[in-house]
Formats: C-alpha cells, sequence, structure tokens
C-alpha cells in the first residue's frame, strides 16, 4: 500500500490490477531540458553545412562566391552543377565502389538482412 501512494496511484491501481512504477527521485527536469536543449542546437550546427551545400549546389558559381549564405533566387537558380556531374561523371560507379567499399571495410556478411534466416554462411 505505502508503494501504491509513493507512485501516485494510490488504491486505484490495486483495486484494477494495474502495475505500479516506483516513482523516480532523482529526476531533474531543468537537466533533462539542458541537455536536450545542447543536443539541438549541435545538431543544428552540425546540419548547417550539409544545408550550405544543398542550397549551394542550385546557384550559379557567381553567386556562390558572391552571396553564399543567401537562398537561390530566380536569378542565381540553375543546375548546371547537376547536369555537368551527369555528364562527365561516372555516378553509377562510384555508387558501386562506394557501396562495395563500405561492406568490406564494415566486415558485414549480411545484405538487408530482415532476420537471421536471411545470413550468408
Amino acid at each position: 500500500m505505502e508503494a501504491d501512494l509513493e507512485s501516485g496511484m494510490g488504491d486505484f491501481s490495486a483495486s484494477v490490477g494495474v502495475p505500479t512504477m516506483p516513482m523516480i527521485h532523482n529526476f531533474r527536469p531543468f537537466k533533462a531540458i539542458a541537455a536536450h536543449t545542447a543536443l539541438l542546437l549541435y545538431s543544428a550546427l552540425a546540419l548547417l553545412p550539409v544545408l550550405l551545400i544543398i542550397l549551394n549546389s542550385f546557384k550559379d558559381r557567381i553567386s556562390i562566391f558572391s552571396q553564399p549564405y543567401a537562398f537561390p533566387t530566380g536569378d542565381t537558380f540553375t543546375l548546371d552543377g547537376y547536369r555537368t556531374l551527369s555528364a562527365t561523371a561516372r555516378f553509377d560507379l562510384f555508387f558501386v565502389n562506394s557501396f562495395l567499399g563500405h561492406r568490406l571495410l564494415s566486415g558485414s556478411d549480411t545484405f538487408l538482412q530482415l532476420d537471421g534466416s536471411f545470413r550468408s554462411r
């Protein structure tokens, strides 16, 4: 009965048969909020360069160097970088190379393993 009162469930949990959880006494909401805020800020800081690269990939070369933090506008928007990539680079070869390199370096012997039945032996 005393454990039920500490958990905040009172007599209700005993009469219904609901298992009770003991109350966590060392829970500090300020620490949890501060930790999550720090993680969110760090994540934003880490993702900012990726976002900048993606935004600049849709601008012409002059706009990238003159206004690197500006969003692409109607005058600066271009897909020339992607056209050049598709015309000159062997993206399919790069993708397969990266995929195989990852598999060899990670030591993985499975591919798209859903459960143990697809494991290669």
